[in-house]
């Protein structure tokens, strides 16, 4: 049995704290968050769930790991499934939508893309975020520096993105409400 990477090891630590940070805000602002993924497979929703009192803002998630999974359990068009693979912007879109609608969460969360060893663009990841006012998609091209461990550096490194657009969307609509709300600075 070979030793795991200290590269993943850290990916994995990385990825818990982001957890810790997310949960902390979520509860802060008594917000639910609901998770819809496919490359990572529902790592993002288990670092959340792997928070103490994360019950108290995640909601649950969807693991629609191959395009059916899609259809059928996100309703995703199948001509969209069929025309993208199932891995493109506006099926990110959708998968956060339909996370955040089906979970009656505040924010949802989505993460589809090419984890390899091949296909086509090994890497490319689309992490999407609704919060019923914004959705907002980011396309990462992901590099996987260990070859023996390409799927999971790739998996950690989509998952450590989507936890930090989560942070990043919640910052940035506490900060329009505080300024709505004339609480801002």
């Amino acid at each position: 049995m070979s030793e795991i990477p200290e590269d993943i090891i850290n990916l994995f630590k990385r990825n818990y704290i982001l957890a810790q940070k997310l949960v902390a805000r979520l509860r802060a602002n008594g917000w639910y968050i609901a998770t819809a993924e496919s490359v990572t497979a529902g790592y993002v929703a288990s670092f959340i769930a792997s928070v103490p009192q994360a019950s108290q803002c995640f909601r649950g998630g969807i693991v629609a790991y191959d395009t059916s999974s899609k259809v059928q359990l996100l309703g995703l068009p199948e001509e969209l499934i069929r025309d993208t693979n199932g891995i493109s912007s506006e099926i990110s879109q959708r998968m956060a939508e339909e996370a955040r609608s089906k979970f009656s969460a505040h924010i949802g969360l989505s993460t589809t893309g090419f984890a390899g060893p091949t296909g086509r663009e090994v890497g490319l990841v689309y992490i999407g975020v609704s919060t019923g006012k914004e959705i907002r998609v980011e396309q990462k091209n992901l590099p996987a520096r260990l070859s023996s461990y390409q799927r999971e550096e790739i998996r950690l490194q989509a998952s450590l993105e989507a936890l930090l657009l989560a942070l990043n969307t919640i910052d940035s609509v506490s900060v329009t409400t505080q300024a709505q709300s004339g609480k801002g600075t």
